[in-house]
């Protein structure tokens, strides 16, 4: 329990920082990040300012970090190490250096793709090839909607099914060991994993009987319209994004009422109570307000 709210309070810019740093002096993060967590579940319960304190915390991590390389590699002087774990704030002018850090998940990803709809919509009277990007934006938009109502508290309902059954058949080996008390044994490592193609998540998020993970959304009544509508984009974005060397003209009639259908299923998945939780109140309205203006917008380019 120590280490899991550790591992939660951890800023990301810290933990990939820290990354960096042991990558740099050619160590293995993993035996790092071990020595790390051993010393942690050791030390007991951590005091409360741990968990609600960021600067109390970052200091915390980065004598944590220290020390894993002190374990692993003496010659590493106190000052270098003091200064590549150093994390300093970067200039909200900055936009092109190595210091700065893209930070998205998967809902953060839905918002950015709907975002990113928006701006394609601005001059799409004068650039039609923005319907290319238009497509490729809301088939993000709908995929990520679909992996973060299927995805439950053990990480798997939106993987396919080859990686659901490694990832699950190694936490029972796991959960085994632990009963044991048998040492983990560090070359068994954690399965990788690979997200289910989207016509398999369109499937799931239908009916409970299909879904890999019960403790997630609730399943989605899909209409007929937006079936086809599903089809059609789907259709599109992998003919956009796996362009074949040939001319190809597009009837544009059938796309705004696809897009609306699209965005209209994207918002009754944003309105389970699972799916965006994780976000903070300010971006679940701003998501809600989003959908509902993109709604408006393709509507308005049926008449």
């Amino acid at each position: 329990m120590t280490n899991a709210l550790v591992q939660t309070r951890i800023d990301p810019d810290i933990r990939d920082r820290a990354a960096a740093v042991l990558e740099s002096m050619g160590l293995t993060v993993s035996d790092a990040v071990r020595i790390l967590l051993t010393r942690t579940a050791n030390e007991g319960a951590l005091p409360i300012e741990l968990l609600s304190d960021p600067a109390v915390h970052d200091a915390w991590f980065r004598a944590k970090v220290r020390e894993a390389l002190e374990d692993l590699r003496d010659d590493v002087e106190d000052d270098a190490v003091e200064k590549l774990t150093d994390v300093q704030k970067v200039p909200s002018s900055v936009t092109a250096r190595s210091d700065v850090w893209l930070r998205v998940d998967e809902r953060e990803d839905v918002l950015g793709s709907l975002e990113a709809c928006k701006t394609f919509l601005e001059d799409l009277q004068s650039k039609p090839l923005n319907w290319k990007y238009l497509v490729i934006c809301l088939h993000n938009a709908l995929q990520g909607a679909l992996v973060c109502h299927l995805n439950g508290t053990a990480g798997v309902g939106a993987l396919d099914q080859r990686s659901v059954d490694r990832q699950l058949e190694w936490h029972e080996r796991d959960r085994e060991r632990h009963i044991a008390g048998k040492p983990k044994n560090i070359s068994d490592p954690f399965p990788s994993s690979r997200l289910a193609d989207m016509k398999t998540l369109f499937s799931r998020v239908q009916t409970r009987d299909e879904m890999t993970e019960l403790g997630a959304g609730q399943p989605i009544e899909i209409s007929a319209g937006e079936k086809r509508a599903f089809e059609l984009l789907h259709e599109l974005r992998n003919r956009f994004v796996h362009f074949e060397p040939a001319g190809w003209s597009i009837e544009l009639a059938g796309l705004p009422r696809m897009a609306v259908e699209i965005v209209t299923l994207i918002g009754r998945i944003a309105a389970d109570p699972w799916p965006f939780w994780h976000l903070p109140d300010e971006r679940r309205v701003h998501l809600k307000n989003l959908i509902e203006s993109l709604r408006t917008d393709f509507s308005a380019l049926e008449n």
